[in-house]
């Protein structure tokens, strides 16, 4: 699942950086991008409880900024 998803958003990202491409269509590609890194955390996520559940998760400690957390999700 990681390797379309990451394919997916790549790809998006290059249609963006696009000169030609139109607003409207930048937009749109954007929507795709979001949707697509969102659907790659929650693989992530999954995978974190399947980890969980088999006492090999490894937690790292770091800082976040709950303003970007919370923006992200709005």
């Amino acid at each position: 699942l990681r390797t379309p998803l990451n394919g997916m958003v790549g790809l998006s990202d290059v249609v963006m950086q696009d000169a030609t491409c139109p607003a409207a269509l930048k937009k749109k590609i954007q929507v795709i991008r979001t949707s697509g890194i969102r659907l790659s955390l929650l693989v992530d996520d999954i995978l974190d409880a399947a980890s969980s559940k088999r006492n090999t998760l490894v937690v790292k400690h770091e800082k976040v900024s709950i303003h970007d957390t919370m923006e992200s999700v709005a």
